[in-house]
């Protein structure tokens, strides 16, 4: 199977590895890159593997991208499988609809996706999630298989933990209720579906 991975290359100039912590997962492997570690969880053999790497240019996005490559290459993924996708340092609504149009396009037509949205600015996961949403309309066979945060808890200054996130329940949700049209029904059913999340069994 294609498995297609979303992450944004982060801007900070200092990454530390980290143990993100799953539920319901086998004990993680250090990393800086939450995406790496859902690689690991994710994939199987005789998959095809291709990461999509939003950037932007400058000094600390192309140090913390050599360092992505390395851990890729601990995973047996090369640098060929990875196709950078450009982000303008502006914010503007015409750049973020031409960064979502450039994620939908890079997509394969059929594939898994997992994306992260851990790092960025405030307004990556908005287009990441668009661009998911768009494609899943417009692609032959693109399925999300999941959408990931990692989150780094501090005390004091210090790391004390950190978790990785699966959020595509809520994308799901957006999905499933956005397409309805009778609001009194969609209300009915994002009720239930938010009742069901909240008891689920695990």
């Amino acid at each position: 199977m294609l498995k297609t991975y979303i992450t944004t290359v982060p801007l900070q100039g200092k990454l530390d590895p980290m143990l993100y912590q799953r539920e319901r997962a086998e004990a993680p492997t250090a990393t800086c890159f939450p995406i790496v570690q859902v690689m690991r969880d994710t994939l199987e053999p005789g998959d095809t593997v291709r990461l999509l790497a939003i950037r932007q240019e400058n000094a600390d996005t192309a140090r913390n991208y050599q360092r992505l490559l390395e851990e890729l290459a601990q995973l047996g993924i090369a640098e060929a499988q990875v196709e950078l996708v450009h982000l303008p340092e502006d914010q503007r609504p015409e750049t973020l609809i031409g960064l979502c149009r450039d994620l939908v396009d890079a997509l394969p037509q059929v594939t898994r996706v997992y994306a992260c949205i851990t790092y960025g600015s405030k307004s990556i996961p908005v287009v990441t999630l668009t661009a998911l949403s768009c494609a899943e309309a417009t692609h032959t066979e693109l399925e999300v298989g999941g959408v990931y945060y990692g989150e780094v808890k501090r005390e004091n200054g210090k790391v004390v933990g950190a978790r990785l996130y699966e959020m595509s329940a809520l994308y799901q949700l957006a999905g499933l209720v956005g397409t309805m049209r009778d609001s009194k029904t969609a209300e009915e059913v994002f009720r239930q579906l938010i009742w069901m999340s909240q008891h689920r069994e695990d």
